[in-house]
């Protein structure tokens, strides 16, 4: 710009010619007795950030002062959207987080805000020009995931959408959900930014000072769901009490619905929850069985059945005693045949039904494939367990295991509330104010007929619902993990939201049905006082979305988004009650209220390993299927899983595989073209369109050659009477 040339060239008064010019550089130095320049810093080392005057050598005196650090240099730099923001460069005897974490503290301590630098950087030295200045292309970019103490990541969707906010906010590629705002360089302008979003995006009122209270995602994220929860009534909700064991003890509602189902199939396994470790070590046999024992007497639920008084089914919870870990010596065999061994009777087990009336609703299994190496399967009934409940199992086995193996006592307090003290409380709820306005909400969305979600099947749907099914994982392509992440905070929603309208837009893909109803699996443990407990906790929330219009993917991923959000904020009421209000007359050939489920869930190692032990997840293959078709996603930090359980009596694995990559062509297309609409999306190539009309074809020739069989059949079995003419034959 004009005036800065100007203030930088200027005219020389010791020229030889007219309007020459001298370059003003900013150097100060002095004059030496011999002649030489020493230097001596230089003349802006005040600069101007955000409206106010800093002075450089202000910071660095107070960073200087904190022990171990030997040089530092603050500087002014560009982030990623072009704004000016400071960074620090220290030099320091250790480098560590702990370090970073001291010189944040001093500046805090010490400077007002405007004055902390957005960033800390650790270097081995301050590199130097020849001519003794700070030499700037040699000192490294700020890398923000080294300023953050811990690594905390996003555990809820308001979280994770928070998440996306304070990325474009701060111009920054990873941030901990338990860092704090201001130290990763924010400050009170792009505070407003990022309250200003978070009112829009959760339609809440959110006073600015919020962020300035909890200026962490985790913590914002949990006063976001309080007012959440305050305008959903959930807030109603009390707290939940211990209840008198003596008394008769309810079921919950979704207890009650797999003792129903239990009923009229008893012993099935369709509901089995099951799990094997390969454990690499020596293992402590002894130490293992006591710790699982120890585990299930803190966890009522592992010592409850299910018995009948007076035509209502109870909890009846045996009292403690020592857990029965079975034991299979393999080691026999050979290494071939150990493996397949294991992984048949892991299978068997899967299988094998439970009797509710008859404890205990937990099995253990030891399976011996050499002195260091041994599988631990688990199978349990959902009734008493769920997911979340299998990491919580796996997590108390390891720290009592350690505990034992050393000699000591277990390190786990008593729990004060047991899951018989959910049921009661969740029964108790319905009856309030709270359940009465979550429950308006899901009259206002699943109001009116529900439709019924045909997909096109490769056999005709038998008249009553089976259960037999398998799982195909795949995995989608890394690059397109990383745009699917991008694309998601660019549209301020979290990852699980646009693969859910994708998958969606699948659904319409092989129905053209327009009103699609998807069900949603969620931990539901939303209380602190539940998140430590055993039991089966998790909710099925139903996700209707509007495809009519053909509308823009990007319209279409807002009203998943509103629809979703708006679930999590009803969660409480249990699913076998939307049952009782809205499926009406069901057809016994289709699942209540949704024939498809979507769920996502971020896969991690076992948090709490075994002690000298090396403990790995082994794949047990799936024979059951509870929906038409359920699609998981396995999130992890750099690659996705997709998990495509299916019912075999309806589908082939041909067809399963075609609808596999469809899913990625629509992922694909919208992360080249957001904007594009529905009919784009679902639009088939030429391939595409033949393969599709070959199966359609295939399909109609089977069903006529099953009818065919049906009517003769029908024929053979028929009465003839006397006169009957035996060269007749069925049309």
């Amino acid at each position: 710009r004009g005036e800065q040339t100007a203030e930088a060239f200027v005219p020389n008064p010791y020229g030889e010619s007219e309007g020459e010019r001298m370059y003003r550089s900013g150097d100060v130095v002095r004059y030496l007795r011999n002649g030489e320049m020493e230097f001596l810093g230089r003349r802006d080392n005040q600069v101007k950030i955000r409206g106010y005057r800093i002075e450089l050598r202000e910071i660095e005196a107070v960073l200087n002062s904190v022990s171990g650090v030997e040089q530092t240099r603050v500087i002014v730099r560009r982030d990623e959207r072009g704004d000016r923001r400071l960074v620090a460069y220290a030099v320091a005897g250790r480098r560590d987080n702990g370090v970073i974490d001291e010189l944040k503290a001093r500046i805090k301590e010490t400077l007002p805000d405007y004055m902390a630098p957005g960033s800390y950087v650790l270097v081995d030295e301050i590199p130097l020009t020849a001519n003794g200045k700070v030499d700037l292309s040699k000192l490294p970019e700020p890398d923000s995931s080294e300023n953050a103490s811990d690594n905390e990541a996003a555990k809820t969707p308001i979280e994770e959408m928070l998440t996306a906010i304070w990325m474009e906010v701060l111009g920054i590629q990873n941030v901990s959900a338990g860092a704090d705002f201001f130290d990763l360089g924010g400050h009170s302008l792009l505070a407003t930014q990022v309250v200003s979003r978070a009112r829009n995006l959760f339609n809440i009122d959110l006073p600015l000072r919020t962020i300035f209270e909890t200026p962490t995602i985790r913590g914002l994220a949990g006063r976001i769901e309080s007012e959440i929860t305050r305008n959903s009534g959930a807030s109603e909700r009390g707290a939940i009490g211990r209840i008198d064991r003596g008394r008769d003890l309810p079921l919950s509602h979704a207890q009650y619905r797999l003792w129903f189902l239990d009923q009229l199939e008893p012993g099935n396994s369709f509901y089995n929850i099951y799990a094997a470790l390969k454990i690499s070590g020596p293992l402590n046999q002894p130490a293992l069985g006591a710790a699982i024992t120890e585990v299930v007497r803190r966890h009522e639920s592992l010592r409850t059945c299910f018995v009948t008084k007076n035509g209502q089914p109870l909890q009846i919870i045996s009292p403690p005693a020592e857990f029965e870990l079975t034991l299979n010596d393999l080691s026999y065999l050979d290494d071939d045949d150990r493996d397949s061994e294991a992984l048949r009777i892991a299978s068997e087990e899967s299988r094998r039904g439970f009797d509710l009336s008859r404890g205990p609703l937990v099995r253990a299994r030891l399976l011996k494939l050499a002195s260091d190496e041994n599988v631990l399967v688990y199978t349990m009934h959902h009734i008493v367990s769920d997911g979340w409940s299998m990491g919580l199992l796996f997590e108390e086995t390891a720290r009592i295991y350690d505990a034992f193996r050393a000699g000591a006592s277990s390190p786990l307090s008593d729990l004060e509330l047991q899951y018989a003290d959910f049921a009661q409380w969740q029964r108790e709820w319905m009856n309030g104010p709270g359940y009465e306005t979550q429950m308006s909400y899901w009259r206002r969305r699943l109001g009116g007929a529900l439709p019924i979600l045909r997909l096109p099947t490769d056999r005709p749907r038998p008249p009553v619902q089976t259960f037999n099914g398998r799982c195909d994982v795949v995995s989608l392509r890394a690059d397109l993990c990383l745009e699917l992440k991008a694309f998601s905070r660019r549209r301020e929603c979290t990852v699980y939201m646009v693969l859910l309208a994708a998958f969606k837009v699948l659904l319409y893909r092989y129905t053209k049905q327009e009103d699609i109803v998807v069900g949603a699996p969620i931990a539901n443990r939303n209380r602190a006082d539940i998140e430590g407990l055993i039991g089966f906790f998790v909710n099925s929330l139903v996700i209707r979305t509007d495809l009519s219009g053909d509308p823009l993917f990007t319209e279409l991923l807002k009203q998943v988004r509103e629809a979703s959000l708006g679930a999590y904020a009803h969660q409480d009421v249990p699913f076998e009650r939307l049952v009782e209000e809205f499926a009406g007359g069901r057809d016994l050939s289709y699942t209540p209220l949704f024939q498809v489920a979507f769920g996502m869930y971020n896969p991690s190692e076992v948090q709490q390993p075994l002690t000298g032990l090396v403990v790995t997840p082994m794949t047990v293959e799936t024979t059951a299927g509870r929906y038409d078709l359920t699609l998981h996603i396995a999130a992890g930090r750099d690659e996705m899983g997709a998990a495509w359980y299916y019912n075999t009596d309806l589908f082939n694995t041909e067809t399963i595989k075609q609808m596999q990559q469809a899913f990625e062509d629509i992922l694909q297309r919208i992360v080249q073209q957001p904007d594009s609409r529905l009919s784009a999306l679902v639009s088939a190539n030429n391939v595409e369109k033949q393969e599709e009309e070959r199966r359609i074809l295939e399909r109609q020739e089977s069903n006529r050659k099953n009818l065919r069989t049906i009517r003769r059949t029908a024929y053979k079995a028929a009465p003839k009477p006397p006169d009957s003419d035996p060269t007749l034959t069925p049309n």
